[in-house]
C-alpha cells in the first residue's frame, strides 16, 4: 500500500467550457504531485505507448506517493482501487483498497468517471480531470485535479491504470465525494490496445510504438475485436 501522512500543497483548476488544457495541466508548478508522477511515467516508457505496471516502483515517486493509486480494470467499465495513497483513506475516513474507482465521487458523476477509466485503457489514453468536493456542515471547500495514465500488464492488455491527485482546501468530516468539474482525454496511440477484463498473472514490457494525437474531449465506446465472417460463393 502507498503509505505518506503529509498532504502536498494543490490549487484550483482553471477550466473553459468544461475542457482542461493539457499543457498548462501538467506542467503547472502548482500541482507537483501530478508533474512528478507524469514525469516518471514519460520516462518509464521508453518508447513504448504505455510503461508495465511492473515498471512502476515507489521508490521513484516518493514525492508524489501519498497522492497516488493504482486502479485494476476488472471488467468493461468497472475498475477498483489496487492501491491506493493515504490521502484517499483520510478523504474516505476508511481504507480505500479493493473498492471501486467511482466511490471516490459523488453518486451522479460514477458512470461518468467509470466511462473516462475505461477510455484511459480502451483507447488508451491520459485523462486530466478537475475536481470539487460536495460541500455541506463540516465540510469546507476542497478542490482538486487528478490525471490517469494506462499501464499495461504481461500480455500487453491495458488493465492497470496509474492515477494521482493534487487537492487544496480542508478535508474536515469525512466521507468526502468529489464531483467532476471538468475533464479532458487525449489518445495516445493510432492503435487502441484492447483492454483484458481477467486479472493479470504477471507484469512485463509490451512493445508498442508512441503516436501522439490531438486531443479529443469524447469518449467512444471501446473498439471492439472484428469478427469473422465465412462468405462461400457459387462456380
Amino acid at each position: 500500500m502507498f503509505e505518506m501522512d503529509h498532504h502536498g500543497p494543490a490549487a484550483q483548476a482553471e477550466q473553459k467550457d468544461n475542457v482542461i488544457e493539457m499543457s498548462p495541466f501538467l506542467s503547472d508548478r502548482r500541482f507537483p504531485e501530478i508533474a512528478e508522477i507524469d514525469a516518471y511515467w514519460q520516462g518509464k516508457r521508453a518508447g513504448r505507448v504505455m510503461p508495465a505496471r511492473a515498471d512502476i516502483d515507489p521508490r521513484g515517486i516518493e514525492g508524489a506517493l501519498a497522492h497516488s493509486f493504482i486502479l485494476e480494470r476488472i471488467a468493461p467499465g468497472m475498475t477498483r482501487l489496487r492501491l491506493a495513497g493515504q490521502i484517499f483513506n483520510d478523504l474516505q475516513g476508511m481504507e480505500v483498497r479493493g473498492m471501486p474507482f467511482g466511490s471516490l465521487f459523488a453518486p451522479h458523476y460514477r458512470k461518468e468517471i467509470d466511462e473516462l477509466a475505461e477510455a484511459v485503457c480502451a483507447k488508451p489514453g491520459i485523462a486530466q480531470m478537475t475536481l470539487s468536493a460536495e460541500r455541506g456542515r463540516g465540510k469546507p471547500l476542497l478542490e482538486g485535479r487528478m490525471t490517469l495514465w494506462p499501464l499495461s500488464d504481461d500480455r500487453g492488455h491495458s488493465t492497470r491504470i496509474l492515477g494521482t491527485m493534487s487537492y487544496k482546501g480542508v478535508i474536515g468530516e469525512t466521507p468526502r465525494h468529489f464531483q467532476l468539474a471538468g475533464h479532458r482525454l487525449r489518445v495516445l496511440s493510432g492503435h487502441s490496445l484492447l483492454p483484458e477484463p481477467q486479472q493479470a498473472v504477471g507484469f512485463a514490457e509490451a512493445s508498442a510504438v508512441f503516436v501522439a494525437r490531438e486531443p479529443v474531449q469524447d469518449m467512444a465506446q471501446p473498439i471492439r475485436p472484428p469478427h469473422l465472417r465465412l462468405v462461400k460463393t457459387e462456380g
